[in-house]
């Protein structure tokens, strides 16, 4: 009875979603198989020489501002406390990053100007042309895709079937544990939360610290692989909706 309930609700989504769809999950299954490529060792030492926050991390934040037009001097005062000191260069990098793959676009807003003289809050420091930008028609359309559950269900299940998502999971967990192997405490800590969201507080990292660096080596692929598991009994496909989004915007460029 529910699996014809499941059915019967993906019928109703009209054909151009359905290919959306798929497009989506052939975007996510680049970008998995992208990342877990990768060697975790070589990434875990390469967060040293990055910014306090991603590319990735801060790019986001500003995709979760305000709907309406915003300025590149506007998205820097908007970000949150912690990467208000990013390089404009960096905001330029991303807003033209989103353009390409198409999260945003210039628009043809025009400010009204105000009497009197420009406060120091509001001189554009951002260098560059001081053109408005908001987001596109696809990426209005990939918000309100993934908004139904149902979809955002049946793309997550696609993935963990294919293995991907353990994966996944499985390459963040050595990631994890090669960045509290080739630092101490207190740099450890300091890069984890730059990169991903630890779960662990402040208070118990210590215990984690400790416990990690007593592993021997030839235990560290198991131990992570038993963690990704652990973990994977507990997340849900929401869990998953940053990544999912991220291959979303991937399938613009195959589309």
């Amino acid at each position: 009875m529910t699996k014809i309930k499941r059915n019967s609700q993906f019928s109703r989504i009209n054909s151009e979603d359905k290919i959306l769809i798929n497009q989506i999950i052939r975007g996510c299954r680049i970008l998995i198989k992208g990342i877990i490529s990768r060697d975790p060792k070589k990434d875990a030492k390469a967060v040293r020489h990055t910014e306090p926050k991603s590319l990735a991390t801060t790019s986001a934040s500003i995709m979760s501002l305000d709907k309406g037009p915003l300025r590149a001097s506007d998205i820097k005062k908007k970000l949150p406390e912690n990467i208000q000191n990013i390089h404009p260069s960096m905001i330029s990098r991303i807003i033209s990053h989103n353009k390409r793959i198409g999260r945003l676009k210039t628009t043809n807003f025009k400010e009204v100007k105000k009497r009197g003289h420009p406060t120091e809050d509001s001189v554009d420091k951002v260098s560059g042309p001081k053109l408005y930008y908001g987001r596109s028609e696809f990426e209005k359309r990939i918000e309100l895709l993934l908004s139904n559950r149902a979809i955002l269900q049946r793309i997550y299940k696609k993935l963990e079937k294919e293995n991907l998502i353990f994966e996944l999971e499985k390459y963040s967990q050595l990631r994890i544990i090669s960045i509290i192997r080739n630092n101490n405490g207190e740099t450890a800590w300091k890069l984890l939360k730059s990169v991903f969201t630890v779960s662990e507080k402040e208070s118990n990292f210590d215990d984690v610290y400790n416990a990690i660096n007593a592993y021997n080596e030839s235990d560290i692929l198991s131990i992570a692989e038993q963690k990704a598991k652990s973990i994977l009994k507990s997340r849900t496909a929401q869990d998953y909706l940053y990544v999912i989004k991220q291959g979303a915007y991937m399938s613009s460029n195959i589309l």
